[in-house]
């Protein structure tokens, strides 16, 4: 039995091998399963009553990992599960070509099936640490900051499937140390679950990588738009910029009329692309209420802002602004707080709004704003509390949002792979809950043609859909209520 209870200096030096290219941490309850009589049923309906150890359930801050001398070694270059090469079944021409095996050797539940608790899942990690940039008495560098407060949020989450009588590997990557080899390791290669990668050059091949080798990838940080192709294996926690816009108009639709509402976007930025997003989520509100099409205000002349002309004679005019230019809002936003009739203005605008200067407050308040968020964290929700007081005391400091994403992703994904084996992706309709940083709703997104059409019901990925529309009170953004 390990007793594990890092710190950042220990997780985070180069000294610490924990974020290296290879670390492989086996984590597991503190009894190994012995028989069939431990196996997981495939619909995924487990005890969480109770834990190991005679019953005993241990606290989240407790890590109890063990290593089983009768289990078969961790996964690594030398014992790939597909034994068709050293790559794990991947063939590299001399080109670069790549080919993929069908299935790595992967575990898929059948109806009715069971897998022995004694068989690990394989879990990986891919987060751009670039660890070469540590060394003694260095900083962590800013552009890892994330992805260190990522991993440390699941670090805690890995306390709690550490509970579970099923074994899992995870395998920690450092995505930004020779990316393109990536797809040529057998840790990747024969994984269950993949969480990541994070960064945007990395996301097409991934996309290509889930399908084609039929793996399980949850991207958490970069909300990718429309896809190209078939990929019901990917997985996108981050709403798009579309799944945001359809959101901020059914919030608006619920209190206004189409009629009501304009939409404010500069033509010099191309922000005026973003209004189909809208008006394609109002035609589908108006299949079943009144309402015409919205109406749009292209602006041409930054230095010649006069609402006037599209504010509305008599009620309430909704000005949603899918800008996240702080100049361009600033000014558009000083110049409706500046209007007689700014008690009868809404505004509607991005999650960056949240990071803009606190000269805008009074705006704000003024013009009843609204923003679109992908994360809002309850700090008064008990589990939070105790999220955060656990975070505090392993670490000596609190936890950032990507902390709390961290936890989310690993806890919940986790539970979806003891649950129903790694091909989880069609029961996550049937998952909707609430997490720490927001609440997850994944729905398929159906492939598109090159006219924007749909191919049947071919699943080009799955998106979580849930949107905060968080509402400026006092001194910020929060959900109405609160």
């Amino acid at each position: 039995m390990i007793n594990c209870t890092p710190n950042f200096k220990q997780l985070f030096t180069a000294s610490v091998c924990i974020i290296s290219l290879a670390a492989l941490v086996a984590c597991g309850g503190a009894k190994n399963a012995k028989s069939s009589n431990n196996s997981r049923p495939s619909n995924g309906k487990m005890d969480n009553t109770t834990g190991q150890n005679g019953g005993k359930k241990y606290p989240i801050d407790s890590i109890r990992w063990n290593v089983d001398p009768t289990a078969r070694p961790p996964i690594s270059a030398n014992t790939p599960r597909n034994p068709n090469n050293g790559n794990g079944g991947i063939i590299i021409d001399n080109n670069g070509n790549t080919t993929y095996p069908n299935n790595g050797g992967s575990i898929t539940l059948q109806p009715g099936e069971v897998i022995n608790a004694a068989t690990p899942f394989n879990v990986t990690l891919l987060l751009p640490f670039y660890g070469e940039k540590y060394g003694e008495g260095n900083p962590i560098p800013s552009k890892s900051q994330f992805a260190v407060d990522f991993y440390a949020g699941a670090r805690l989450a890995i306390d709690s499937l550490s509970l579970q009588p099923y074994k899992t590997n995870i395998n920690v990557i450092d995505s930004r140390n020779n990316p393109q080899g990536l797809f040529s390791r057998a840790d990747v290669v024969n994984s269950d679950l993949i969480i990541g990668p994070v960064e945007k050059d990395l996301i097409p091949q991934f996309l290509d990588f889930s399908q084609r080798y039929n793996k399980t990838v949850v991207s958490p940080f970069f909300p990718s738009g429309d896809v190209d192709g078939v990929h019901s294996n990917f997985i996108q926690v981050k709403p798009s910029l579309r799944t945001h816009c359809e959101n901020i108009i059914r919030h608006a639709r619920t209190s206004f009329n189409a009629s009501q509402i304009v939409l404010v976007a500069r033509t010099a930025e191309n922000e005026a692309a973003r209004f189909t997003y809208f008006q394609d989520a109002n035609t589908a509100i108006n299949q079943s209420q009144n309402g015409g099409k919205l109406e749009e205000w292209n602006i041409t002349d930054e230095n010649n802002l006069d609402p006037s002309a599209y504010t509305r004679p008599t009620g309430v005019t909704v000005f949603i602004i899918p800008s996240w230019n702080e100049n361009f809002v600033s000014s558009f936003l000083k110049k409706l707080n500046a209007s007689p009739n700014r008690n009868n203005f809404v505004v509607y605008g991005m999650p960056q709004w949240l990071d803009f200067d606190k000269s805008l407050y009074p705006a704000y308040a003024n013009l009843n704003a609204h923003i679109s968020s992908s994360t809002y964290i309850n700090g008064s929700d008990i589990s939070v509390r105790d999220f955060k007081s656990k975070y505090l005391a392993r670490y000596k400091k609190s936890p950032s949002p990507d902390a709390y994403l961290g936890f989310d992703c690993l806890m919940f994904f986790g539970t979806e792979l003891y649950r129903y084996g790694n091909k989880f992706s069609p029961n996550l309709q049937s998952e909707q809950r609430p997490v720490l940083h927001t609440q997850f709703k994944f729905e398929p997104v159906f492939a598109r043609t090159s006219t924007d059409g749909y191919i049947g019901d071919n699943v080009a990925k799955y998106e979580n859909k849930y949107v905060n529309i968080l509402k400026f009170n006092v001194n910020g953004f929060k959900l109405e209520g609160q």
